[in-house]
């Protein structure tokens, strides 16, 4: 959907999606995960957080460059493997790659996940 609030179902979407990444993230290591809200990112986070993942580093939350939205980087590691946990505002409505006042924190995001995919 367009967005949470248009979202018929929403809890039992959460509910479902819940199973699903609890098994995808016990089973198999992701280097970067991508979430487009707040709810999202705070679901993956907690999953992270369940497998035994640690916060490590810096945890960034500021502004994209578009008013009051706000992006996050977190990474966690774990057993010697390295998660990044990225949040983007939702991009059908924030044209963030192609408006000059979001270049710094594109730069700033993109730099967070090439060092982690290099690894």
């Amino acid at each position: 959907s367009r967005n949470w609030a248009s979202l018929v179902g929403r809890q039992a979407w959460i509910e479902h999606s819940r199973l699903i990444w609890a098994e995808r993230i016990k089973q198999v290591h992701c280097k970067l995960y991508i979430a487009i809200s707040r709810t999202s990112f705070e679901e993956l986070h907690g999953h992270l957080i369940a497998q035994g993942f640690k916060l490590v580093g810096e945890q960034i939350n500021e502004k994209i460059g578009w008013g009051r939205v706000r992006y996050q980087v977190q990474r966690y590691e774990c057993d010697g493997q390295a998660s990044l946990l990225v949040r983007l505002p939702h991009l059908s409505t924030y044209k963030i790659f192609s408006r000059p006042a979001c270049q710094p924190a594109i730069d700033r995001i993109m730099a967070a996940i090439s060092s982690v995919l290099k690894e």
